[in-house]
């Protein structure tokens, strides 16, 4: 019995011993995952971080590329208190309702409002690189807007959509399917969209208005987001950049 009793005793010291490791091995375990740094160790963290933080800066701050004679301006653009630089795409819907948007602006602001369209469309979207290039065909017959308008315009877009559209707005049919398919075309307009791609342009429509960017389509007047956050009109912002000329 006595034999018993010792052998018992035994088993609950080795189980207190057991515990008390246990207790001090895991707070051992907590201190070495701790995030308590040294300065040594802080500094070396951030300085490993600058190429990231300097990386969100460039996007940041990057500039779109400068209006050229090759930009379509809509209205005149020598009397402009303002210029507004809008990346759209043909076959998108946002798109396609900022150009009824974009519409209204034109008729608000006239020739104090420079506004420009550029390309801007997915690498793989291979309908929204044929409209644009119908665009320009068109351009080429100083018919820009008119097609720009039909593209918009249109419930349903295709190649044969474009075709019609040429004929619509009386181009020269034959220039225009020889331009239509030109690679030479179609891969100047693909390097402008890539120049911009992921860099200061991330969707469509996204404006730039005196610098300023205007992320989608914006409405005309002020309105309130799902999350209850107010957006200023696009009039506003327009007669905002304005007024400060």
């Amino acid at each position: 019995m006595k034999r018993y009793h010792f052998l018992l005793i035994g088993l609950i010291f080795a189980v207190i011993l057991a515990v008390v490791l246990i207790v001090s091995n895991g707070t051992k375990l907590e201190t070495s995952l701790g995030v308590n740094h040294s300065p040594s160790e802080t500094e070396s963290l951030l300085n490993s971080n600058n190429p990231a933080i300097a990386s969100a800066n460039a996007q940041t701050n990057a500039a779109i590329p400068a209006i050229s004679e090759s930009d379509y301006a809509l209205g005149d653009a020598t009397k402009a208190m303002a210029q507004m630089v809008v990346y759209e795409d043909f076959t998108n819907p946002y798109s396609r309702s900022y150009y009824e948007i974009l519409t209204q602006v034109q008729k608000e602001f006239g020739d104090q409002l420079a506004l420009y369209v550029r390309p801007y469309f997915e690498a793989d979207n291979d309908l929204a690189l044929l409209a644009q290039t119908a665009a320009v065909c068109a351009g080429e017959q100083q018919k820009f807007l008119e097609m720009r308008s039909w593209l918009m315009t249109q419930d349903l877009l295709s190649e044969m959509t474009m075709v019609d559209g040429a004929k619509e707005i009386g181009l020269n049919e034959s220039k225009f399917s020889t331009c239509l398919n030109n690679s030479e075309v179609q891969g100047k307009i693909s390097r402008s969209v890539e120049a911009v791609r992921g860099n200061v342009v991330y969707g469509a429509p996204t404006s730039f208005l005196n610098g300023e960017i205007i992320i989608g389509a914006r409405a005309m007047e002020e309105t309130t987001s799902s999350a209850g956050e107010k957006l200023e009109g696009l009039k506003s912002i327009v007669n905002r950049n304005i007024i400060k000329k």
